[in-house]
């Protein structure tokens, strides 16, 4: 079950595993896969939600379990013009933020948590909450909390403003926490 609030962060207990998904090169470069798939002005709202999750891990590192989840993909596995190399090349995979604020770093080849070279039930152990975060909400955070809600019985905290889409997907990605 998600919960989705503005500050959860607030609520939670200390060490409560907290994934980030895909803060990636791939996904906000100038020329990157998805710069090319869809356009620089789609990227923006990406870009910021990569500038929050820099602000909000430098916060959380000694308070929770932080996990960073990179996307590890086969050449053109989306089928998506420009996006044939997104998360295949080791600079395009190479996160963001600064990797030494994680406790613990995964690689999922699908769009689900679930995918992962680590199964999440082993993440999150007896935590009742797991964090979730990242890019992107009408995708890969979409998916992973479908999942987290037919596998598991963890309650999934998903902070509104540490989760992004696209700018044409905005819309759909509010209707996404409506829906939980």
């Amino acid at each position: 079950m998600p919960l989705p609030m503005q500050q959860p962060i607030r609520y939670l207990p200390k060490d409560t595993p907290f994934v980030v998904v895909d803060p990636l090169k791939d996904f906000v470069e100038r020329g990157g896969p998805f710069e090319k798939a869809y356009g620089r002005i789609e990227l923006a709202p990406l870009r910021e939600v990569i500038s929050k999750l820099n602000a909000l891990t430098a916060s959380l590192q000694y308070e929770m379990k932080l996990i960073l989840c990179k996307s590890s993909y086969a050449h053109n596995q989306f089928g998506v013009s420009g996006m044939e190399t997104l998360c295949t090349t080791e600079e395009g995979k190479e996160p963001l933020i600064p990797i030494e604020r994680f406790k613990q770093v995964i690689t999922k080849t699908k769009n689900s948590l679930f995918s992962a070279d680590v199964h999440p039930e082993e993440l999150v152990g007896d935590s009742e909450f797991v964090g979730l975060s990242g890019l992107t909400t009408t995708s890969c955070i979409l998916q992973s909390i479908e999942d987290f809600i037919k596998q598991t019985d963890k309650v999934v905290v998903l902070p509104r403003n540490a989760v992004g889409a696209r700018a044409s997907c905005r819309e759909r990605a509010a209707k996404i926490f409506d829906r939980f």
